[in-house]
């Protein structure tokens, strides 16, 4: 996915969302904290949705406070027009888990437009079932608390 500032090793954490409410709700979670995060669609999702409704996630997306620091990745299954029709709705983080010959020219169509191309869904946290989605986001935000060492005595 994508390095953190803090770690350019990590990734910043992933949650599935559903709907553009919980894509908000983890956009106020993430400006709340000051940390970047990942939205991906579930699985068939662009294809139940459509393209011109994750474009629209998309964009609100980017009117939020944490604008730039949530990025919202699609996933277009085995399905290469589903890709190239979200790349044109200006969706430009794909998933593609077609045949590799497919996935070697989708990619080079999807890097050409300035996205990026994955070939496997990342680990992510569903907010499907969770009652406040905002809550379940900023608590695995938040920073682990420090360590402290024993107490000498």
């Amino acid at each position: 996915m994508r390095a953190t500032q803090e770690d350019p090793t990590a990734a910043p954490p992933t949650f599935v969302v559903h709907s553009l409410r919980q894509a908000l709700a983890a956009a106020e979670a993430a400006a709340a904290t000051e940390r970047a995060l990942d939205l991906i669609t579930p699985e068939g999702g662009l294809s139940c949705q459509g393209p011109l409704f994750w474009a629209e996630v998309q964009k609100r997306l980017g009117t939020t406070a944490a604008g730039e620091g949530v990025v919202l990745w699609v996933d277009a299954e085995d399905t290469p027009g589903l890709a190239l029709a979200a790349l044109r709705c200006g969706l430009g983080r794909l998933i593609f888990k077609g045949p590799e010959e497919v996935a070697t020219k989708l990619e080079a169509i999807v890097t050409a437009a300035g996205g990026i191309l994955l070939r496997a869904r990342p680990k992510a946290q569903d907010l499907l079932e969770e009652p406040d989605p905002a809550s379940a986001v900023a608590a695995r935000l938040r920073p682990a608390p420090a360590r402290r060492p024993p107490r000498q005595r």
